[in-house]
């Protein structure tokens, strides 16, 4: 009785990606870098790969591939007892295991038929095993290897506290979907990053209408609110006041210059 069957195996050319889909499979994943490097996104963290690595996920693992230049991967799932016993991380592997793989490679380009199914079942077992035994298998976990996704959106957001940034370009200029961000920044700081955002905007705000004599029109510019009426609104819900009377209540008083 074969304890170990292939799901599935196949090259994958891949591509420089913009936009992250986090997905999961409902088997062993192990991927294998044929060639080109980028970044294995899961959680909240991200790790380096490049040329030869192995990359392993267990059943539901939710993970994105940031491809920084086109490459090949050969993955491939399995399931069963082996399959089951696989260290999930990014590892570098040894020649024993690099063999197993050019061995299923190999039956690749061959018609599908029983006989293929059963040798791939087969090696995926003995690919597993080798794995699980390997001398040289060393994981990819260096201290402060993984760089915390959600520090960095919070920091590119207060960076662009004074602009009109969106919550979709975030996304995008940290390679996740907006969808998983709001998730994990949730999580984290316990407010989505679209009210975190709103309140730097709105604290910025406060401390322009105490300190200056900015018109509101142009305070709403600064922070990166193009309609004026909108950002008064927004203010008094958020505050309590419109801007002109919290400048009346809260604002510095300008001392009178004393006669020379």
């Amino acid at each position: 009785m074969i304890s170990t069957g292939c799901v599935f195996a196949l090259d994958i050319a891949v591509r420089q990606v913009v936009n992250l889909r986090f997905h999961s499979h409902n088997c062993t994943e192990l991927i294998f870098i044929l060639r080109g490097k980028g970044q294995v996104v899961t959680c909240e963290k991200e790790y380096p790969y490049r040329k030869g690595t192995l990359i392993i996920y267990q059943p539901g693992g939710q993970h994105a591939d940031r491809a920084s230049e086109d490459g090949l991967q050969f993955c491939i799932g399995a399931q069963g007892s082996l399959a089951d016993c696989l260290p999930v991380g990014v590892w570098n592997c040894g020649d024993a295991v690099w063999a197993a793989v050019n061995d299923i490679r190999e039956l690749l380009p061959q018609p599908d038929s029983k006989m293929k199914t059963m040798e791939m079942d087969i090696l995926a077992g003995e690919l597993c095993r080798r794995i699980l035994h390997d001398p040289a298998l060393q994981k990819i976990d260096l201290p402060n290897s993984g760089t915390d996704l959600c520090e960095r959106a919070r920091q590119k957001l207060d960076t662009h506290v004074n602009s009109s940034y969106s919550i979709d370009q975030l996304g995008k200029d940290i390679f996740i979907s907006k969808g998983y961000l709001r998730k994990l920044f949730k999580e984290r700081y316990g407010e989505s990053p679209v009210t975190y955002l709103l309140r730097k905007k709105l604290e910025l705000a406060e401390e322009m209408l105490k300190m200056t004599d900015c018109p509101v029109k142009e305070i709403a510019a600064k922070v990166g609110i193009r309609n004026p009426y909108y950002f008064s609104a927004l203010f008094r819900r958020k505050k309590g006041l419109t801007p002109t009377k919290y400048r009346l209540v809260y604002g510095v008083r300008k001392q009178p210059q004393q006669p020379k």
